[in-house]
């Protein structure tokens, strides 16, 4: 294929790379919704005080400016048969597992351990696997979609995939209202959601190859 075509046209499966896409950024926005239910979450199930959770939040916050930059610098200085950031959005499927695991805290366990514990797996969900997948994504981007394919394409997942998510946001009040008071149900309603994304978020790891 000429290099006039790739700019101006759709290349070979556009339609498949458009729809990987689409999925991943419907399905990755779940992971800000459901992190926003957390503090509910930790004061409410697992009985830790606002402040404790603020503040557990707070130092977690601090690693996000260091995150960003070693991100940055892994991806630039990625270099494999997959491309530089392709192989980084198989990180999204960390980010769910991480999820799931926040939401299965034991409520048996000490106020300690339980901070410990929280600490740990939101600074991986948010700060490391979410940053990596992020910090990766516009570069997997633009080496997956020529010029022309970004033009049309960034109107049909903007819109479907802000439909994903508004459905999304809709489903968990609703997972939260039925499940949140049974046994483990915050882990039901983590994994409900977890499983599905990451499948779909991680399929453009295998249906965009970068160019």
């Amino acid at each position: 294929m000429s290099e006039k075509r790739r700019e101006n046209g759709h290349d070979k499966n556009y339609a498949i790379r458009v729809l990987a896409y689409t999925l991943y950024c419907g399905f990755n926005g779940l992971e800000t919704i459901i992190i926003a239910y957390m503090t509910y979450y930790l004061t409410n199930s697992l009985f830790l005080s606002a402040g404790i959770v603020g503040g557990l939040v707070a130092v977690a916050k601090l690693f996000d400016g260091v995150s960003d930059v070693v991100a940055g610098f892994l991806i630039d200085h990625t270099h494999t048969r997959w491309g530089k950031a392709r192989p980084y959005g198989l990180f999204a499927i960390a980010m769910w597992i991480t999820v799931v695991l926040l939401f299965s805290t034991p409520v048996s366990w000490s106020t300690g351990a339980k901070c410990v514990y929280v600490f740990i797996m939101y600074l991986l969900t948010d700060t490391v696997f979410r940053t990596l997948v992020l910090a990766a994504d516009p570069v997997h981007y633009r080496h997956g979609f020529n010029k022309k394919e970004q033009m049309d394409s960034v109107a049909i997942w903007g819109t479907v995939g802000g439909a994903i998510a508004i459905v999304g946001s809709i489903a968990i009040p609703i997972l939260v209202n039925v499940y949140q008071f049974q046994d483990h149900g915050w882990t039901i309603i983590a994994a409900a959601l977890a499983v599905p994304a990451a499948v779909f978020s991680s399929l453009k790891v295998f249906c965009i190859p970068e160019t």
